[in-house]
Formats: C-alpha cells, structure tokens, sequence
C-alpha cells in the first residue's frame, strides 16, 4: 500500500547504510556514535526512545500524520481559491496605479529640472544686471562729482569777490576749498577741464586769503583797544575758526602772520593789565612788618627800646597767631578783588590775600585764553608764547617778595592757596598753568624752610640764662610756640605733608629741651613740676581752641602734661598728708607689725588736719594753675585738684585696709578717732559745688 511503501522510504532514509558488502569489506562504524548522539539530542526522538517505541513503527506514524496535515492543508487552499484570486486581481490592479504614479512623479522631476534651470539663469543674469548697475551709479557719482568740482557758479565768484564777511561766508570758503582740493585728486591731475579750471581757481584763493586776512587782523587789532572785553571778542573770533583752517591749508605763510599778529597784541595787552593790576593791589597791601628777628625766641624790647617806634607791645604774639588767616582757603574760589572797589573802601589786606586775588584772576584769564587757542589755532603750545612775559613778571614779584619774606604761616598759606589752584586747574582740564604752579612752589618751599629754621634755631639758641624768670606759668615763648604750632597743624590737615610733620617734630624736641633748660633754675622740684603743667597745658589749651588736640604732636604734650600732673599729685599728698602716705607705703606690702602707736598718731593727726590740708591744697592748685590772661584758655585747676583729690582718697582707703590688719582690740580703738570715707567725700563735694 501506498503507506507502507512511504513508511518503508521514511525508514530507508533515516537508515541510508549505502551498498554494503559484507564479506568483503571491513565495517566503519566511525560515524554512527555522532549520530546517534545526535539523534538523541533531538526532543521527539528521546521522547520516544524513553519510551522504548520502535521507531520503524514512529516513522510510519508520523508520515500518516503528514499526509493528514498535506490534505488539510489542501482543501482549505480550495475553499479559498476565490479570496486568493480577488487578491491576486488588486496586486495587480495596485501595480498598474504605482506605476502610472512613477510615470507622473517623472514627469514632475523632469519639469524641476528644467525651471532650476531657468531660476539659474535668471540669477546670473540678475547678478550681471547688478553688477552693470554698480558700475554706473559709480561712474555717474563720479561724473556727478566732477563735474560739480570743475563748474564754478557765477554765485560762488561773486561772494567770494564782493559779499560782506559773515557766518554765510565760512559756506563759501567750504565749497572753495572742495574744488581747490579737487585739483589735486589724481582723478582731475590729468584732465583738461581741471587746468583750464586752475587760474580761475587760483584767483579766486587769492582773494579769499586776502579778505579773509583783512577781516582777521582787524578783529585782531580791536582786542587792543582799551576797556575791550576780551572774551567777547574771543567768542565772535570762533564762529570764524574755519578761516584759520583755509588759511593753514592754502596760505601758511599768512596763517603764521595772523598768529603771531595774535600773539604781539595778547601778549602785550596780558601783560599791561597784570602789571597794572599787581601794582596797585600792592597799595592795598598791609603794612605789618615781620623781618628776620621776629622769631620764636627772640626777646621783646620794652617801649622806648629799638622796636618801639614801629612795632606795637603785642606784636610778636601777633606775628605767630594765625587768626582768621586760614579762613582765606575757604573763599579760594570767590572772585578776584575789585581795586577801585577796595581803594575806595579804605581796605588792607594780608599778603595771602592779595595773592589769592592775582592768582585767581590769573587762573580765569589763562583759563578763557588756553581754550580760546586750543579751539581757534589747535596749537597748545601757543600759549607760553602769549603769557611768558606774563607769568615771568609774576614769578620776578614773588621772588621779589619772598626775599624780605619772615611770615612763616603766611608762606604756608600760599603754598595751600596754589595746591588749591592746581585742583581748580584739573577740574577744569586746562593743564596751560602747571608748570608755573610749580616754579612758585620751587620758590615757596624753600623760603618756608628756611623761616622755619629760624624759628627752630631760635628756640635751639635761647639762653635762658639771661632771661629773668617772672613767675613760674607759662614762659613767654611757649605761647608763641603754641600759636605756631597750632597754625602749622591746622594748615596741614588736610594735607598731612610728612615733612611738615618731620619739622614739627625737631621744633617740638626743641621747645622740650628749652623748657628742661628753664626749670632746672627754678629752685624746687615742686616748682618745676608746676611750671612743666602750665607750660604744657598752655600748648593743650591752644591746640584745642584750634581743633588740633588729636593730632600727635598734641598727643605728645598730652602724654607729658599726665606725666607731670601725677608727680605734682604726689608730691602734693606727701606734703599735706606725709604721715599717711609713708605709713601706707611702709606697711602695705610689708609682712611686719604694725606699731599700734604710730598708727595710732597717723589715725589722730589725719582726723585734726584733713580738712585744712584740703583746703591748703586748694589753694596751692588756684594759686600755681589759674591763668593770668584773659585772652589765654583758662588753665583746668578742677581737673588737677580733682586728681588730687581722688589719689587722696585711695591713700586714705589703703590706710584704712593697712589698719585692718592690726589686731580686733587695736582696731577698736583706733576706728573710734578715724574719719569715715563718706564723711571725706561730702567734704569734697562742697569745693564743686561751690566752684
């Protein structure tokens, strides 16, 4: 059967042993472990070999299977024959669309082609159309600028030739500049129309310089005129700044004419108005007179001596008070003083003053003019040459008065009156002045120096030997020192100019000394100690009125004048109140008895005498502190008797913790005569109270 005939094939197949000889040939079972091996691997075949079917009859089974499965297969392809025949027909029907839609999107591609095409040729030839273009707004430009440049309007000859000079005439001179510029263009070099175009433009120049150097010098020469107001000039000479311009470009030579025209009549005319100006504000000035023996250590000549016909009994306290003097930084940017206005009034003014005034009328002057030169001429340099003259005759006035110059604080205050200027100078970016600044300072340092040194030299000089010494408060120096010092100190506030402060200091060493000196021929220590306070409290007292009791060299006399006050308090204790003072002193860190008796006699004599060794006290610090001039800051006798007095009280509590180491018995008897510390205190209070 067809079955079994299959099944047998199936079994041949997996069996396949080729043609076998067996009685001739060896057997090669070399292979048949590999593939029974992998036979087994396999599911179905180890599945039925577990089971131990035979696998002739498996073969059989499975073919019958797949027949079965085959016709199946079969008849469900039969059932739908017609579905796969419609579906054949809309593939085809499918592939007919696809392909009429690639022959359309062909024709599309074709169709781009061709107008990327067209758009790249229209772009090449836009871009030659452009660049064509280009060219011709460049040619027809320059056309158009040439022939502007080589036509001349009748207009143009006529203002230049005949019209009145005004702002409208600056347009003028622009359009011939242009076409006088114009010839030298490589582009019109070599043109014919430029050179017959030359000789028109040559005389036209001619005239244009001409008048306009005729209009110049006038203008120039109107600025000598008498009460001209100079800086009104100026201001019309600028709307015209370009003639000056056109004439460095097309005519130098007479360019430098009207410069140096410029600079003839403003140097000149500066120079007429400050001397002028310097002279009579030298009426106005002071006639106080500081010569070289006006020093700090020079002696004053009672009336009827060599001084006394020329200069008043006060007026070396006067030459070293600053006063008001340094107000004058204050005003350093007020206007200048008016002479007439102030010959009028009668007033006189301080050096400084007067100073200020020039100066500041300098300042404005140079001011206006650098500006003016700068804008005008655009040569900075020009400026020196116009106020030369000018700025000498100043320095030559200074130089002239520094010579005689023994005013110490007023040099300081001109040197601050210049650095005042400098800044105002900077502010206003006009730089025409700083050189001059600086000569002055050249001439003014060195003069302060020198009458500085004289001052020091005096107090290093003094001979205190052949002074009689009139009391012991402040030495008739110290309060010039004082004045002097505090004046310095005040003008370098601001400034703290560290060889100011160096020479404050060698002053300061010396006016230490000259004091050391002097006491030493006071007889007694405690006098000493009293004239050393009240000279230093002097020096505090001025400075403070001053507002320069912060400042070192017044911290210094400070730390001094402490020192002194508590060697007075002392030696003032140990006078009044000797028994307590020793007795404390004596037992206070001592481990040894105490002698019931004397503490006993301190303890009495203290309680009898405390209130009139108070009072005594008092006395002494009125009578040794209290200032004698009433123009001198009171001296603080309260603060010192204050000191003394609290000292005084810590003595007497150290006493009494001295007393509570005697024993309970002694103490007793002791504590009976003691004063209470209250009842000391409320004595005290009534000397405040009642000052």
């Amino acid at each position: 059967e067809p079955s079994a005939a299959m099944s047998s094939d199936v079994v041949d197949n997996l069996f396949e042993f080729g043609e076998l000889n067996l009685t001739s040939e060896e057997i090669d079972l070399h292979g048949v472990d590999d593939d029974l091996i992998k036979f087994q691997q396999d599911d179905i075949v180890k599945e039925a070999l577990e089971k131990g079917v035979d696998l002739r009859q498996y073969s059989q089974q499975n073919e019958a299977e797949l027949r079965e499965v085959e016709s199946n297969s079969v008849d469900d392809y039969i059932k739908e024959s017609e579905n796969l025949a419609r579906l054949h027909q809309q593939i085809q029907g499918c592939d007919k669309i696809l392909e009429r839609m690639q022959q359309m999107l062909s024709g599309f591609q074709n169709h781009l082609g061709s107008i990327s095409g067209e758009i790249k040729h229209l772009q090449d030839e836009s871009l030659s159309m452009n660049v064509r273009l280009t060219n011709r707004k460049a040619a027809e430009s320059r056309l158009t600028n040439f022939v502007h440049a080589i036509v001349i309007q009748p207009t143009l000859i006529a203002n230049i030739c005949h019209s009145e000079i005004t702002e409208q005439f600056i347009e003028q001179l622009v359009t011939l500049n242009s076409k006088l510029l114009f010839l030298t263009d490589e582009s019109a070099i070599d043109s014919q129309a430029a050179e017959d175009l030359r000789p028109t433009l040559e005389d036209l120049k001619i005239k244009a310089v001409s008048r306009v150097r005729e209009f110049l010098l006038k203008r120039i020469h109107s600025l000598k005129k008498p009460k001209t107001n100079i800086q009104i000039k100026q201001d019309l000479l600028l709307k015209f700044k370009y003639f000056h311009e056109f004439l460095s470009e097309h005519a130098p030579e007479v360019a430098s004419e009207i410069r140096h025209s410029y600079l003839d009549a403003m140097n000149k005319m500066y120079y007429g108005h400050f001397k002028l100006y310097l002279t009579n504000m030298n009426k106005l000035k002071s006639t106080q007179l500081i010569d070289k023996n006006d020093v700090l250590g020079a002696i004053e000549i009672s009336s009827g001596g060599l001084f006394s016909s020329k200069k008043p009994p006060t007026h070396l306290s006067d030459v070293f008070n600053i006063r008001n003097r340094h107000f004058l930084l204050n005003e350093i940017e007020n206007d200048p003083i008016v002479y007439h206005i102030a010959a009028q009034s009668g007033a006189k003014y301080e050096y400084e003053v007067i100073f200020r005034s020039i100066t500041r009328l300098l300042m404005d002057t140079a001011t206006s003019e650098y500006m003016f030169i700068v804008q005008f001429f655009s040569q900075k340099d020009l400026f020196i040459r116009i106020f030369s003259k000018t700025l000498n005759f100043f320095l030559e006035q200074l130089e002239y008065f520094l010579f005689g110059c023994y005013d110490a604080l007023g040099l300081l205050i001109l040197i601050r009156i210049i650095h005042q200027h400098q800044l105002v100078m900077n502010q206003r970016r006009a730089p025409c002045l700083d050189a001059f600044f600086d000569r002055m300072n050249m001439l003014l340092w060195p003069r302060f120096k020198y009458v500085f040194d004289l001052n020091s030299d005096s107090i290093r000089n003094f001979n205190a030997s052949k002074v009689k010494l009139q009391n012991i408060r402040e030495y008739f120096i110290i309060p010039r020192y004082a004045n002097f010092s505090a004046a310095i100190l005040l003008l370098n506030l601001d400034y703290n100019d560290d060889i100011l402060s160096s020479n404050l200091r060698r002053l300061r060493n010396e006016v230490e000394k000259l004091l050391n000196r002097v006491a030493s021929r006071i007889p007694t220590d405690k006098q000493q100690v009293i004239f050393l306070i009240n000279n230093y409290e002097c020096v505090l007292s001025i400075g403070k009125r001053f507002g320069v009791d912060r400042c070192e060299e017044m911290m210094h006399f400070s730390d001094l004048l402490t020192s002194q006050v508590n060697i007075f308090v002392e030696t003032e204790l140990d006078e009044k109140f000797g028994p307590i003072v020793k007795f404390v002193k004596k037992y206070e860190s001592n481990e040894q008895k105490i002698d019931f008796n004397t503490a006993s006699q301190v303890s009495r004599s203290f309680a009898q005498n405390w209130k009139a060794s108070i009072r005594a006290m008092h006395t002494a610090v009125q009578k040794n502190f209290s200032t004698l001039n009433p123009d001198q800051p009171s001296l603080n006798c309260q603060d010192i008797f204050q000191k003394v007095l609290t000292q005084l009280l810590l003595y007497y509590q150290r006493f009494l913790e001295v007393l509570n180491k005697l024993p309970k018995s002694d103490y007793a008897s002791i504590s009976k005569e003691m004063v209470s510390t209250q009842t000391i205190t409320y004595e005290i209070k009534k000397f405040f109270h009642r000052e």
